[in-house]
Formats: structure tokens, C-alpha cells, sequence
């Protein structure tokens, strides 16, 4: 006979009211068995408790810090985006520097050679010549200034 089958014997023995004294103190210590055996399980399930409130929580940092790195990973990626933007931005601004060096150093030399043809020209013995390099050196040197 199981633990089971014996304690419910024995309390249809007690119910019945023919159980003999050592029968009552096998059912006393059967129901303090199960007592202990319930306030094990509580404990365990307390305990399991804990462990799942505590799994819980572990599972929604792990899922907060997802979503931090997620997150993160996205601002590197419109970081990384906007520093090639800049890189390709500044490329194009030195190369257009660079071309508006070139242009004004061709400008530079062709000024220097006019100045040089006007020189020439001053001393021509044309006066139409020379008038024209009187031109050529007052467009070289810009308007003037109004004077007050």
C-alpha cells in the first residue's frame, strides 16, 4: 500500500472512530509529513517566484540595452553618414580651391604680360599706340577713386 492509500486508511479508520492510538500517531505523523512537504513546496515556489520576478527583469535590462545598442548603432551609421558628406563637401571645396588658384595665376601672368605689351606700347612712336597703352594701364589699374 502507498504512503497515500495508507493515510487515507487511516483516516477513514479515525472517521469511523475504531482507529487504535498507534494508527492515530502513524496519521498525526503522515499529516506533519505533509505539512513539512507543503511548506517545502511553498518555499520552492516562493523561491521560483523570486527567480522568475528576477528573470523578468533581467530579460527587459537585456532588452533595454538592446534597444540602447540598436539605437547606437544607428547614430553611428547618420554619424558616419554625415562625416562622408563633410569628406566629400570638403574634397570639392579644396578642388574648387585649387582650380580658382590655378585660374588666378593664368590671370596674374596674362596681366603681367598686358602690363608688359602697355610698357612696350609707351614708348611706341604711334601716338595711337601709345594712347592705347595709356588705355591698357588704366584699365589694369581699376577705376578710381572719387576724391572729396
Amino acid at each position: 500500500m502507498s504512503d497515500r492509500e495508507q493515510l487515507l486508511h487511516l483516516v477513514d479508520r479515525a472517521r469511523r472512530g475504531v482507529a487504535l492510538p498507534a494508527e492515530l500517531d502513524l496519521l498525526a505523523a503522515g499529516i506533519t509529513e505533509l505539512e513539512q512537504a507543503l511548506a517545502d513546496a511553498d518555499a520552492e515556489y516562493d523561491e521560483l517566484a523570486h527567480h522568475t520576478d528576477r528573470t523578468c527583469e533581467a530579460v527587459a535590462r537585456a532588452d533595454q540595452a538592446e534597444a540602447a545598442l540598436e539605437q547606437a548603432e544607428l547614430d553611428a551609421e547618420q554619424q558616419a553618414r554625415h562625416f562622408r558628406t563633410l569628406s566629400g563637401e570638403r574634397e570639392s571645396y579644396r578642388q574648387a580651391w585649387k582650380y580658382e588658384q590655378k585660374r588666378r595665376a593664368t590671370a596674374e601672368a596674362a596681366i603681367e604680360r598686358v602690363k608688359n605689351l602697355a610698357e612696350v606700347w609707351g614708348d611706341a612712336p604711334d601716338p595711337l599706340v601709345r594712347a592705347s597703352a595709356r588705355d591698357l594701364r588704366t584699365t589694369i589699374a581699376g577705376p578710381r577713386q572719387p576724391t572729396t
